[in-house]
């Protein structure tokens, strides 16, 4: 499912980001707007799989429930789980409509492949989980069985940092400081919230940890 999912991500996105690379003036090339866009779909599927994988290892530890006050009054919103698993992926791989196969793609894929890895011994030594019972909702329409389905691949724990929020800030990173721009962290932290799959507390520390992570990668290269 995963990798199917993938793969229709790399036939919807490619002529999208070529287009809009177009639109806004650059003469970037088809097959390497292609290549780039296949690039992050591996590196989504292999980060993702080892996120999965770190997140089961540490069912045998206490987690430290992560939640504020503000949070109680966040209700469930279970149609923003279409941002959160779906629009997501498109969002924080823009960076490719300003990145040439030569020029920032390969630095954008490893430092974003590289986070997981980076992350995991936080994952494992410091487990963390949102209260289960944010979890426990009534399935009454498409978004919240949508919803569900992802929460069987994702078993709840390794709230802190939030990979989502993460990445967000990390492609932020890659692209010019605007208003604009900087409504993708937004966007993405707000259904992270809604669809309670982390606490406002996790949002903020994940946002500076992957905007400097993005700045540290771009200075390497």
């Amino acid at each position: 499912m995963i990798l199917a999912a993938a793969l229709v991500a790399v036939v919807v996105l490619t002529p999208i980001y070529y287009a809009a690379g177009r639109m806004v003036g650059l003469n970037n090339d088809f097959w390497d707007v292609f290549s780039c866009t296949s690039g992050v779909a591996v590196a989504m599927v292999i980060g993702y799989q080892l996120f999965f994988l770190v997140q089961f290892a540490t069912l045998r530890r206490q987690a430290r429930v992560i939640s504020s006050a503000l949070d109680t009054r966040i209700p469930l919103v279970a149609g923003w789980v279409w941002v959160y698993g779906g629009l997501y992926y498109g969002l924080i791989s823009i960076p490719l409509v300003f990145l040439k196969k030569t020029g920032g793609c390969f630095e954008f894929i490893v430092g974003g492949l590289v986070l997981p890895i980076l992350l995991s011994p936080i994952y494992l030594l410091f487990p963390t989980a949102c209260p289960p019972e944010w979890r426990r909702f009534e399935v009454h329409d498409f978004s919240s069985r949508f919803l569900r389905v992802i929460q069987g691949f994702d078993n709840g724990r390794t709230c802190l940092p939030s990979l989502h929020c993460v990445l967000a800030a990390y492609s932020v990173s890659f692209l010019p400081i605007s208003p604009l721009t900087l409504l993708i962290p937004v966007v993405v932290s707000i259904s992270c919230v809604f669809v309670k799959q982390h606490s406002v507390l996790d949002i903020l520390p994940s946002l500076v940890l992957g905007f400097l992570w993005g700045i540290l990668v771009k200075a390497m290269f």
